[in-house]
């Protein structure tokens, strides 16, 4: 079977039969984007239902699927607020402390272990009696392209700080050594996650809130 025919099957047998249950980015638990409309899954109420059902061990997981049938495509989505900590950065009295604060931060976001544990998530629901597909091996699955959608309230036409964050781009002279920190840091926690970390996984995507319902529109075309 084709790729988008078993992708569509996938998607619809999983809502039918309660584990895949959607929901708009801005109405997903702790959503950094309220207003955005796209409609995902949400992965963590499908994480306690497998960890309920099936007795695992609790796992990490994104915070959205997005399956796109006609793109062959598969997408983890996860949300990250950086506002907040950008605006306490501004009267924060001790740098030194809150530089190895806003670091610990970083390093608790682990999007590696989210994308690797949404995966074998994702890996185990297709093998559920319930999602034979009819015609389809499940290889077609691994044969889609998987993305990392990674989502954040800056918005890069505030500053050049958002803006650096949201390109992975570098510049010599940043507003404050903090704001400096937090876009690399944001940099240096996608280039850790590899391209090919399994079969077609293809590299992180960085997008704002303001811009996700005008980027998933596009690609519904």
């Amino acid at each position: 079977m084709a790729v988008e025919p078993f992708l569509e099957k996938f998607l619809e047998i999983g809502v039918q039969n309660g584990y895949f249950e959607l929901s708009t980015i801005g109405s997903v638990d702790k959503s950094c984007c309220t207003a955005a409309t796209t409609e995902i899954i949400d992965f963590d109420k499908l994480k306690e239902k497998l960890v309920q059902e099936k007795g695992l061990q609790t796992l990490k997981s994104c915070d959205g699927l997005k399956i796109l049938p006609n793109k062959e495509r598969i997408d983890f989505v996860e949300m990250k607020g950086v506002r907040k900590l950008l605006q306490y950065t501004k009267n924060h009295t001790k740098p030194v402390a809150l530089k190895q604060e806003i670091s610990d931060k970083f390093d608790s976001f682990n999007f590696l272990g989210k994308i690797r544990d949404s995966w074998t998530l994702l890996t185990l629901v297709a093998s559920l009696k319930e999602f034979i597909v009819e015609g389809g091996t499940r290889n077609e699955l691994f044969e889609a392209r998987k993305h990392l959608v990674i989502l954040t309230d800056i918005d890069p036409n505030e500053n050049a700080v958002e803006l650096i964050a949201l390109n992975l781009q570098y510049l010599a002279t940043f507003s404050t050594p903090i704001e400096r920190q937090i876009s690399e840091l944001f940099a240096n926690a996608l280039d850790a996650i590899p391209e090919g970390l399994f079969l077609n996984f293809q590299k992180p995507v960085l997008k704002s809130c303001k811009e996700i319902d005008a980027y998933y529109g596009s690609l519904s075309a």
